[in-house]
């Protein structure tokens, strides 16, 4: 389109390759807006001060952020599910104790349980260990680096999780 000059000598040329490309831009727009549509407003404000951040190469910051919009989603999705077993052994739980719930190996054997285990497609059961490792490694003081790339990644992740449709709240 643009990248040949002669596609567009004409004024005519070029605004009609400016319109096809405008278009373009609009049917993206519409389709980042369904899928960004089912985030909750926590989730949205966390995630756009995650963006700032890592704008910023607040890198440890836009990790934490993101995961936490992560970490919210899955309290609201175990809340809705079952409010009592919630607030009686969740409510104040960590990303770490919620991710817990999904471990092949865990402690949470018990048949009252098992509607929990189904809230997370097992697709996602490496992600969130990966979420929950950076988010660690950010939010305390351990003695990895977080580069930008490490950041946007994890952002991405984040993203990637909370726009899947079996998650929706």
């Amino acid at each position: 389109m643009f990248a040949n000059p002669d596609s567009n000598r004409t004024k005519d040329k070029f605004n009609k390759i400016f319109d096809r490309i405008e278009g373009l831009l609009e049917e993206t727009d519409e389709d980042i807006y369904e899928k960004l549509k089912s985030l909750h407003n926590t989730e949205c404000y966390r995630l756009t001060e995650a963006i700032r951040c890592h704008n910023m190469d607040c890198n440890l910051a836009a990790v934490v952020l993101a995961v936490s919009a992560v970490e919210h989603r899955l309290h609201k999705l175990l809340e809705r599910k079952n409010k009592s077993l919630y607030k009686k052994e969740f409510e104040s739980a960590t990303l770490g104790g919620i991710i817990e719930l999904f471990r092949k190996d865990t402690r949470y054997k018990d048949n009252k349980y098992n509607k929990f285990k189904k809230i997370l497609p097992e697709k996602h059961n490496h992600l969130m260990e990966i979420l929950n490792i950076y988010r660690i490694f950010s939010a305390h003081p351990k003695d990895e680096y977080i580069s930008n790339q490490t950041s946007k990644s994890i952002l991405s992740f984040s993203f990637l999780l909370l726009i899947d449709e079996n998650l929706e709240l």
